[in-house]
């Protein structure tokens, strides 16, 4: 990391504890580059703002790719996007996705504990909503289809993907 990014995060905590004790309603939203944002809010793949800090941030533009969110707590928070897929060893244990759009399956990621409620874009088949709940999981929002309905959503993501790839 940078030296002026280390600079940069002092102010932006600074910043951002002015905003919250003025008692200022409202999300904040960083219109910088996406790599000097990134190394701001994040060090050794870790949050490195207070988490009542940088849930007064847009994180519409953040990625969470790499990034170890286990135990984390986005109630509260706005825009953010995370792809189960791409996060930290892919571990959602423990975190609170209140108002998080997932992005990805949930194909062998750890989701004990995880509470979903507020969260956008979950789905589950049958067998895998069970196995959730029994490692303590709070299913709350999350869309529990059928198998066959799943085995077709499944099916039409590959031939788009597929269709994508010839194109390229």
């Amino acid at each position: 990391m940078k030296k002026e990014n280390i600079a940069l995060r002092k102010v932006l905590i600074e910043k951002l504890e002015e905003y919250q004790n003025s008692g200022a309603v409202g999300y904040i939203k960083l219109d910088i580059d996406k790599e000097i944002l990134q190394d701001i809010l994040f060090e050794d793949n870790e949050f490195a703002i207070p988490n009542n800090l940088w849930k007064l941030l847009d994180l519409s533009n953040v990625s969470f790719d790499g990034v170890d969110i286990q135990g984390a707590n986005f109630k509260g928070s706005k825009g953010g996007r995370v792809n189960p897929q791409t996060v930290l060893n892919k571990n959602l244990f423990d975190t609170i996705l209140t108002n998080v759009e997932i992005t990805g399956s949930l194909d062998g990621v750890n989701v004990e504990k995880a509470d979903f409620t507020g969260s956008n874009g979950v789905l589950m088949n049958f067998e895998e909503a069970e196995a959730a709940k029994e490692v303590g999981a709070n299913l709350t929002d999350v869309r529990i289809i059928n198998n066959d309905e799943y085995k077709q959503i499944k099916d039409q993501i590959t031939r788009a993907f597929g269709k994508q790839l010839k194109l390229s």
